[in-house]
């Protein structure tokens, strides 16, 4: 039975609702395991301690980039980052807590759940903003088909499926991956709404979380969309700025993005332990450490070491091909030399989407839960399937990016003898963009302009 999809939640089936339950389950039982790791081994088995220490340093007026976690690694996100974390103050061995501190074991809980929450959000924001850009109201697909894949549930839940395994390994991690993704999207759909200036404040937002987000700004630029850049500018002025000025202090202000800027500036290699480790972990994905990982294991090494030269030269030229793929395929399309700028708006959302993706494999430090950020570009395959073929029938390609992501980490993760599951995990992504700047070719020429 084929009828009007108008984007609505459906009443799920009763298999709908096991599964759902299911699902559920797993999400609580899984974060009952990342506070137990995070918070009750002799080591915790957890990065969000980094974020909570570095709230500590904060409150305690020292800097946040000096005060290691229990293992050993040290804060290197913006001073507006660690303000944030004030609330979740974990102190070091010996020292106090704020008595508004959270206790730590709930800290790692609120962090995780904060994560997960992150991920539904962003999820569900890009599936509603791909039914208003591209299933409008006169694509018809089947909403009767089995279970979850009815298009609200299936648009909505399939890309997590495909990638849960890195969303996981991020989320087990406490790490922010899924909180970047949702600025990313929040970007995107106020972007092709029109709401170009809240677009850029929501950009302004993940790159407070991590800079990386600001390579977005780049299609902002070519559109000349200015009141875009304005929105991101007003933005990283108060959370870079005012924010920690009002916080810290003039002295502890200057001090700490001193710090800051000192830190990122060097980060070519993983340079941010308190040892001073500077070698290429396993599980970093950038195009370089990639490159230098496979030489590693083809030249049978014994260990890994600092990022060698020729693999930083690699990795610059082979992220600025990509990007420079995007900017040629996305000519016409998405932004135009000449004024008025296209008003193509499913190849605006799908060159934010490819953007996104980019960021993965184009930051020198990612690493495998980066790989999270390809479920944006993920949904979008999907949306634009259903348009083209007028129902809801999703590639088979799209499936197999999915095992693989799933076969990934049985793969060994340690050992330099065999591929490592991060190594691995890299290929499907690469494919989506490859198949991305494909679809972007597809979208055609518009010479309708932005209203």
């Amino acid at each position: 039975m084929t009828s009007r999809y108008s984007g609505r939640l459906p009443r799920p089936t009763n298999v709908d609702f096991a599964i759902l339950a299911i699902l559920a389950v797993t999400v609580v039982a899984f974060g009952a395991l990342t506070v137990l790791r995070g918070a009750y081994l002799d080591r915790p088995m957890t990065d969000a301690q980094v974020y909570f220490r570095a709230g500590w340093a904060i409150w305690a007026n020292a800097s946040p980039y000096s005060v290691p976690d229990d293992n050993g690694w040290l804060f290197l996100y913006s001073p507006i980052f660690a303000i944030f974390m004030v609330p979740f103050a974990n102190p070091p061995g010996g020292d106090a807590a704020p008595w508004f501190a959270i206790p730590y074991p709930l800290a790692v809980a609120s962090w995780y759940a904060l994560g997960f929450g992150a991920l539904a959000w962003a999820s569900h924001l890009v599936a509603r903003t791909i039914e208003r850009v591209i299933l409008t109201g006169t694509w018809t697909g089947n909403a009767d088909r089995h279970s979850l894949h009815q298009p609200w549930w299936f648009l909505r839940v399939a890309p997590i499926a495909a990638y849960l395994f890195v969303i996981g390994g991020g989320l087990g991690r406490g790490q922010v991956s899924t909180l970047v993704l949702l600025t990313l999207v929040g970007f995107a759909a106020l972007l092709v709404t029109g709401k170009s200036f809240w677009a850029g404040v929501a950009l302004s937002v993940g790159t407070a979380i991590k800079i990386y987000p600001a390579m977005a700004l780049g299609i902002a630029i070519l559109r000349r969309d200015w009141p875009c850049v304005a929105g991101f500018a007003t933005g990283c002025a108060v959370l870079f700025l005012l924010v920690p000025y009002l916080v810290l202090g003039t002295d502890a202000f200057v001090a700490v993005h001193a710090d800051f800027l000192g830190r990122i500036f060097g980060m070519t290699n993983n340079t941010f332990h308190a040892g001073g480790q500077e070698n290429v972990s396993p599980d970093m994905i950038g195009f370089g450490p990639f490159l230098y990982k496979n030489w590693a294991i083809l030249s049978a090494k014994q260990a890994l070491g600092p990022l060698p030269d020729w693999a930083k030269h690699a990795h610059i030229a082979v992220s600025s091909a990509f990007v420079a793929a995007l900017v040629i395929a996305g000519h016409g399309r998405f932004w135009s030399i000449r004024r008025p700028q296209p008003g193509n708006k499913p190849a605006l959302l799908l060159a934010v989407a490819l953007m996104t993706a980019l960021m993965a494999v184009v930051t020198p430090v990612s690493q495998v839960h980066y790989i999270t950020l390809g479920i944006f570009l993920h949904t979008m395959f999907i949306g634009l399937a259903w348009r083209r073929t007028g129902s809801a029938a999703t590639p088979l390609w799209l499936y197999g990016i999915g095992l693989s992501l799933w076969i990934a980490p049985a793969l060994n993760m340690e050992e330099l003898g065999r591929i490592s599951w991060p190594t691995v995990s890299l290929y499907p992504l690469v494919v989506s963009i490859v198949a991305g700047l494909h679809a972007l070719r597809q979208q055609g020429v518009i010479d309708q302009s932005d209203s």
